[in-house]
């Protein structure tokens, strides 16, 4: 696969680092119709309440708590997903007012997994996107 560096892929967050990202990528991308910029966030991860439940000695109980335990992840999915909208909606409007033409940035919103950076590298990947910019507060893990 060939990846671009004129492609970049940019995770965002609201903390004020990401918003400097932001505008970072503009000034890479402005004046040159060539860039694709793809912003990138992950909701999650699920709550520790709602990954699993202690299970039932009855399988009929056990099928019901694991149907009741799915929708209840459903939902916040579905919640944070909707909450996330806005943040990305706000850097493409950043980056619109500095000068990026919104015909040329894409949004992904992902539910985050185990590992966030072997994510970051995937989308990438599927992107094709030869530069990497992420605005995060911080990777407690790392």
């Amino acid at each position: 696969m060939t990846y671009n560096s004129k492609r970049i892929l940019l995770c965002i967050d609201d903390s004020e680092s990401s918003k400097h990202a932001v505008d970072y990528v503009a000034g890479l991308a402005r004046g040159d119709d060539r860039f694709v910029i793809n912003i990138f966030h992950t909701v999650g991860p699920v709550p520790v309440e709602l990954r699993e439940f202690s299970g039932a000695e009855n399988p009929k109980t056990e099928e019901h708590l694991d149907s009741e335990l799915q929708q209840k992840q459903d939902d916040w999915a579905r919640m944070a997903k909707s909450e996330a909208r806005p943040l990305l909606e706000n850097a493409m409007l950043q980056l619109s007012a500095l000068g990026i033409p919104t015909s040329t940035v894409t949004t992904l919103l992902l539910k985050h997994g185990e590992d966030f950076i072997s994510e970051i590298l995937r989308t990438a990947s599927g992107n094709r996107c030869g530069t990497i910019v992420v605005g995060q507060s911080s990777f407690p893990w790392f």
